[in-house]
């Protein structure tokens, strides 16, 4: 998944579970006919994430806890924001997350068709995987 990097933080004992996330992208991404890809986009996100308490804390989980969390969150470069709190057995938190994606002439694009249900129609990509789902519209 695209956000699986934050779901790990230092001192957690396990990953966080994605309960939302919505995506924004604004750039291009190019499809060769040797299917290489060209791309260069941002992509701003809004995440929740939940740990529960035994990866975070030794017993009771306290607001510390989930502060600690927010704040291993906020050091990443592509965090703009991390609100974190204890509520009942987990640490919910919130995230405003913008990444900057650029790449030329991605060769291995091809394995992405070759492993991915996709349909075009008309000027419209999507592309399937069982976890996520991308739509890639033409520019007119």
């Amino acid at each position: 998944m695209v956000f699986d990097a934050f779901t790990r933080v230092p001192d957690a004992r396990c990953r966080a579970e994605v309960r939302a996330a919505t995506l924004e992208p604004d750039g291009f991404v190019e499809i060769a006919s040797d299917h290489a890809l060209d791309l260069d986009y941002e992509l701003a996100a809004q995440l929740e994430l939940v740990w529960p308490a035994r990866c975070v804390s030794e017993n009771t989980l306290q607001p510390a806890d989930c502060e600690r969390v927010a704040a291993a969150l906020q050091l990443r470069a592509e965090v703009q924001e991390a609100l974190c709190s204890a509520q009942d057995d987990e640490c919910a938190c919130r995230l405003r997350v913008e990444q900057h994606v650029s790449a030329q002439h991605v060769e291995r694009a091809r394995d992405l068709f070759l492993t991915r249900k996709h349909c075009v129609s008309g000027a419209r990509l999507t592309m399937d995987d069982a976890t996520t789902t991308w739509m890639l519209e033409r520019d007119r």
